[in-house]
Formats: C-alpha cells, sequence, structure tokens
C-alpha cells in the first residue's frame, strides 16, 4: 500500500456510497464479526468501495484526515473560497462530523449550526467516536469540547415558537421531551390567520373508524414503515421520511410502546422511537389522531356514529 499522503494525491474520488452499516468490510471471521480494513495500511479499501466511490460513513473522517496530513490546508483553502458556513440537521451528525465542526469552528469562518435536538430519526452513521453526544446532545458537545476554547453562542430562543403546530400539538409533543423547554404556538398575526380553530384537537379514532376519519379529515396517514397496513384513501410516509413535511391534519399508526406513552407520558421510550413520535405529532397544523381501539379521558374520541363528540381536553 502506498503511503497514505501519496494515496490522497493520486485518488480520483468517483462519488459516494451511501451506506446504513460499517463500511469496508474485509470479511466475517468464524464468529460472524465482521473484519473492517485498517485505515493505515490498507487505505483504500478502508475509504472506498471496490468501484472507487468513497463511503458515506467515512466521508468527514476522510476530510479530517486529509486536513491533518496536508498540515491544516483543507480547513484553510475553504476559509479563502468562503466567510460563512451554514449547517442545518446538526443534531443528525455523528463521530467525524463533530470532529469536522470542531476544525471548522476553531478557522476564520463564521459557522452557524441549526437544529432540533428533538428529532434525530436518522444519524449520518454510528461511529464509536463521541458517542456521547448522540440521540441529539449537540449542546452538550458545543458545551463540553467547543466553549471553553472557541466563543459559541447558543440561540435557544429565536426558534422556540412553532409556526406550524397549534398549541394543543404543541403541548402534546412537548411531554416526549420534559427535559427541555416546552414548545409554544406562534400568536403572530400571520399564523393565527392560518389556524383552523373550529377543527383542531388531538383524536383517538377505532380501527373501524379510520376510513370515515380519512374521508372528513382529508388526514395524511404516517406509520413506523411499510410493514404497517394503511388505506389507500390519502397518502401514507413513514414517520422518518415524512420530516421536514407539513399537513393540515395527520392520522398516525402508532406502534405498541407509542400506545403505551399515549396513556402514560411517564413511560420510557428509546431515543429513535421517542424522535420518531416527535416528528409524527409535529407534522400537524390544526389535530393529530391516534388509531387506537380503546378511549382515554385525555384525548377526544372519534367514531362514525357520535363524530368529534368530546370526551375531555388534551391534559
Amino acid at each position: 500500500m502506498r503511503p497514505y499522503q501519496n494515496f490522497v494525491l493520486d485518488k480520483k474520488i468517483k462519488g459516494m456510497l451511501l451506506v446504513n452499516q460499517a463500511s469496508g468490510i474485509k470479511y466475517k471471521n468464524s464468529q460472524g464479526i465482521s473484519i473492517l480494513y485498517k485505515e493505515n495500511s490498507e487505505t483504500e479499501n478502508h475509504y472506498f468501495s471496490p468501484d472507487g466511490r468513497i463511503y458515506s460513513d467515512k466521508v468527514s473522517k476522510f476530510v479530517c484526515r486529509c486536513n491533518e496530513r496536508s498540515k491544516g490546508a483543507v480547513i484553510k483553502r475553504l476559509t479563502q473560497i468562503y466567510s460563512h458556513i451554514f449547517i442545518d440537521e446538526v443534531q443528525d451528525l455523528a463521530g467525524y462530523d463533530l470532529e469536522l465542526i470542531k476544525l471548522l469552528m476553531a478557522a476564520n469562518l463564521e459557522i452557524f449550526l441549526v437544529g432540533d435536538p428533538r428529532q434525530v430519526t436518522y444519524l449520518t452513521h454510528n461511529p464509536k467516536k463521541y458517542t456521547k453526544y448522540r440521540d441529539g446532545k449537540i449542546k452538550d458537545f458545543i458545551s463540553a469540547e467547543l466553549s471553553t476554547k472557541i466563543f459559541c453562542e447558543i440561540d435557544e430562543t429565536t426558534l422556540a415558537t412553532s409556526h406550524r403546530n397549534n398549541q394543543e400539538i404543541c403541548d402534546l409533543a412537548s411531554k416526549l421531551h420534559p427535559d427541555l423547554p416546552p414548545s409554544n404556538s406562534c400568536e403572530c398575526p400571520s399564523c393565527l390567520k392560518l389556524r383552523d380553530v373550529s377543527n383542531r384537537g388531538i383524536y383517538l379514532v377505532h380501527p373501524d373508524d379510520v376510513e370515515d376519519y380519512l374521508r372528513d379529515k382529508s388526514a395524511i396517514q404516517l406509520r413506523w414503515d411499510r410493514r404497517v397496513e394503511t388505506s389507500i384513501s390519502t397518502k401514507a410516509y413513514n414517520f422518518g421520511n415524512s420530516k421536514g413535511m407539513g399537513f393540515d391534519h395527520v392520522l398516525i399508526y402508532p406502534t405498541d410502546n407509542m400506545k403505551n406513552w399515549i396513556f402514560d407520558t411517564n413511560v420510557d421510550l428509546n431515543a429513535v422511537t421517542r424522535a420518531k413520535l416527535y416528528v409524527a405529532i409535529t407534522r400537524a397544523r390544526h389535530s393529530v389522531a391516534f388509531v387506537c381501539d380503546k378511549n382515554s379521558q385525555d384525548y377526544m374520541a372519534y367514531n362514525s356514529s357520535s363524530r368529534n363528540s368530546n370526551k375531555g381536553q388534551v391534559a
């Protein structure tokens, strides 16, 4: 294998190969454990697929290594081209993504990071580096790894209000993260003008009444994945894929753990389930409904014989 420096200079990257598991697998041993190509002695196979594409989980690491071996030339070049860098969905970054942020923050650049720690439905990769900052702990990363050396201003107020969700939806979604400040619905004239005050709330919909509900509300259906059976009456999206979208009304097909949380918000949910439920709830502007065969005094019940009958408001 050529020295790392020469390899980096000579390599012509032919694109990126998106992966959702550890990349650069050399072989699996007798116990079925994946043995990976070594970074220093098997550099090309460590970073690149046989057809010359860089593995998606190695991009940031490769950039950091190139910058290190070139004595800072990569970051220096970026500062010569750009004065500002904006990074969205920062809560999804992990491992060497965070190391790259450290390098950028230390450079002569204005760096703006935007994200929501409640919405970690997808990680760029699953590395061993910086594992303690996973699951939306980007603020902890900045406070512990950056702010003692670099001036970093953390703004948790400018984007604290929702321009999509009404207050009932904000209140429910906030219960998923009691350790974080609760969300509030924007009350500016423009947002209030868009509110549907007569067609709002949190509902429980019996499976037998799903078609009626979809017809009445034209609600978009949200599910964990494609294995969940949904109606053909309206569009259906997986929770993760719906991220960034907005709809007037949503009908959620909750998992068993989610159902338990609906009836007792003290129930513990793992980080991924909690984030996906948060995303699903906050897609709606006016109303959220859960497919469920039980009623509760905390929600409004919907059924075909007594539609919109009020069984109690959201707690």
